[in-house]
């Protein structure tokens, strides 16, 4: 029974393709990998197939991007990036650290815009190995002049950011920290560009990857729970 399967063109009979027009060979490393105006190296084009068990490719559906979002490793797969998340235990709830980012290439069509600002995390999208998340939580605290009592790092999920497209999931840690008896501070607040905002006081907005982040925070600290 054929399943239906992403191919990478150079591996599909050209007597199966549809007729495509205007596209270019797009190698890596000398060796053909596709059709397609070259970007990065991590974007290969293909086609979504019906393939048989035995590898046979028996229809062509559909054309394909095919994103690997990160260095490709020994096992053809990218390494995943992480998001950092970080908030503060307090007396009155739990505060998420952020900042107002620009998105060039968001187009906001319900008030035609293209551009936008969003609302992002402290502790950022960084690359694994090359910006650990302690060191991203440490930033944050050094940022602020907070000393903590205690302080805590843990994966809270990975997703893929287009499914459509994108192999690599992303991983989004949480790192929660108490500070400190004496330096507590009460309600939403504003320093150096970065807000403390009360978990429940954040607002979702245009950019998939903070909402999944947020959506990954209130499931792990219990604030979303099954019917």
């Amino acid at each position: 029974m054929a399943t239906q399967k992403f191919v990478p063109v150079s591996k599909i009979d050209s007597k199966l393709l549809p007729e495509i027009q205007n596209y270019l060979p797009m190698y890596q490393n000398g060796i053909f990998v596709g059709l397609g105006k070259p970007g990065k190296d991590s974007y290969i084009r293909g086609f979504v197939c019906d393939v048989e068990d035995d590898g046979t490719i028996v229809k062509v559906r559909y054309d394909a991007l095919k994103k690997f979002d990160g260095p490709i490793g020994e096992d053809g797969h990218a390494t995943p990036s992480a998001v950092m998340v970080v908030v503060e235990r307090r007396a009155d709830g739990i505060y998420l650290y952020c900042a107002p980012e620009y998105r060039v290439f968001i187009y906001d069509h319900v008030n035609n815009q293209l551009g936008v600002t969003v609302m992002g995390f402290a502790g950022g999208f960084t690359e694994k190995g090359k910006k650990p998340a302690e060191t991203a939580l440490a930033e944050v605290l050094h940022e602020h002049g907070i000393v903590v009592k205690d302080a805590e790092i843990v994966r809270i999920g990975y997703a893929s950011d287009n499914r459509a497209m994108t192999e690599t999931c992303i991983e989004y840690y949480l790192g929660i920290f108490t500070r400190q008896v004496g330096q507590d501070l009460q309600g939403d607040e504003v320093i150096q560009k970065t807000e403390a905002i009360r978990v429940d006081h954040f607002v979702p907005g245009l950019d998939g990857i903070v909402d999944t982040a947020y959506a990954f925070l209130v499931s792990h600290l219990g604030l979303v729970k099954p019917i």
